[in-house]
């Protein structure tokens, strides 16, 4: 019988089944993946189209040359690679994150590239720290054509009798209020320029 061996396309390589375990554990994590998954079950084949693997090139994206993107919770993790993959396509990125040691590092890795980047420290619950943010864009750049929503927090999985008030304040008020502050302070500048 002949055995047929699973191969996985990415990039410009292929990985045989004795791989295939790290890279599924890789692909669930989407600060390192972003992929786009087709299984066919009759060649036993996983194609993967790479979209935005960190050290590899990101797709060339010409609609985005010159935009302006407020990246929420660009500090680290996926709210950084956002941000990085939209200043490697050519937008100016707002990298936002309440740690501003963490953004400015962001931003200035972002700099070091050649691309364009603004580091901007605000708490997405506080609907101040928001606006305040959205007002200094609006001077510097005079739009706003992106907004990426994507801090969060998210404590130890626990259940909901383990969970004290405060914790459940904290999540809900970031993830989300911070949307709600966030897309509301940008909703009006994003209609007037369409």
């Amino acid at each position: 019988l002949q055995k047929h061996v699973a191969q996985l396309k990415v990039g410009f390589g292929l990985i045989d089944a004795s791989s295939l375990s790290r890279v599924e554990n890789a692909q669930r994590s989407y600060d390192y993946w972003n992929p786009m998954i087709n299984y066919k079950k009759s060649s036993r084949e996983i194609s993967i189209q790479n979209r935005g693997r960190r050290n590899l090139p990101y797709s060339k994206y010409d609609d985005l040359k010159g935009k302006v993107a407020i990246v929420t919770g660009a500090g680290r993790g996926m709210g950084k690679a956002i941000a990085e993959g939209l200043a490697s396509n050519g937008s100016v990125v707002i990298v936002n994150d309440v740690n501003v040691e963490e953004a400015r590092r962001v931003c200035q890795g972002i700099i070091d590239r050649g691309q364009e980047a603004m580091a901007f420290q605000a708490d997405v619950s506080n609907h101040q720290q928001v606006l305040q943010m959205v007002d200094a864009v609006l001077q510097r750049y005079g739009g706003i054509d992106i907004l990426v929503n994507n801090a969060g927090v998210l404590r130890r999985r626990r259940s909901v009798e383990e969970i004290d008030e405060k914790e459940w304040d904290l999540v809900m008020n970031v993830n989300v209020n911070g949307v709600f502050n966030c897309s509301k302070a940008v909703m009006t500048i994003m209609k007037r320029q369409k």
